[in-house]
């Protein structure tokens, strides 16, 4: 076969296809138009938020009622609760600063100690402000954000801890 007649035969072949590739689809065929699930893509939406409600509720009843999550959730605990945690600190001028939480202090403690205090084996710490007390005290739940530094360093007016409303 000659390389016109390969030429001519491509060209056909396209211009039968064509007509096919460029077919819009009717609006029986339109998948978004068929999709029995098109109304979860209104995130917003009472039926798709009740829709995962239900199904969140459903996936964490089996999730945590096995014996292994139990165990899990145990271990887990008790190390996080755990008073042989090392704490994490951030100096800032003389002091070293820590955000502690355990199972007496569930929304936590701000402290600080001095660096000869941190290396003893049970270091006295300053309370700066107990979330757990004020909580209470304010009739609010208030949950930790962190600090940011501002002002001079080392000073307890350039600390303004950034607290949020829990929901």
């Amino acid at each position: 076969m000659s390389i016109k007649k390969l030429q001519i035969l491509s060209l056909l072949s396209l211009s039968l296809a064509a007509p096919m590739m460029v077919t819009p689809m009717s609006a029986a065929q339109d998948p978004v138009d068929n999709d029995p699930y098109q109304w979860l893509e209104d995130v917003t939406g009472d039926k798709a938020i009740e829709w995962v409600k239900e199904r969140n509720a459903k996936a964490e009843s089996s999730l945590t009622t096995s014996d292994e999550f139990k165990k899990l959730e145990s271990d887990l605990l008790a190390i996080l609760d755990s008073d042989a945690r090392i704490p994490f600190v951030s100096k800032h001028g003389e002091f070293y600063y820590n955000f502690w939480r355990d199972k007496k202090n569930i929304k936590g403690l701000w402290r600080r100690t001095t660096l000869e205090e941190f290396k003893k084996p049970a270091p006295q710490w300053e309370v700066i402000l107990d979330l757990d007390k004020l909580s209470a005290e304010e009739n609010e739940s208030w949950v930790w954000k962190g600090v940011p530094l501002a002002g001079s360093i080392g000073t307890m007016s350039s600390y303004k801890p950034i607290l949020g409303r829990a929901v």
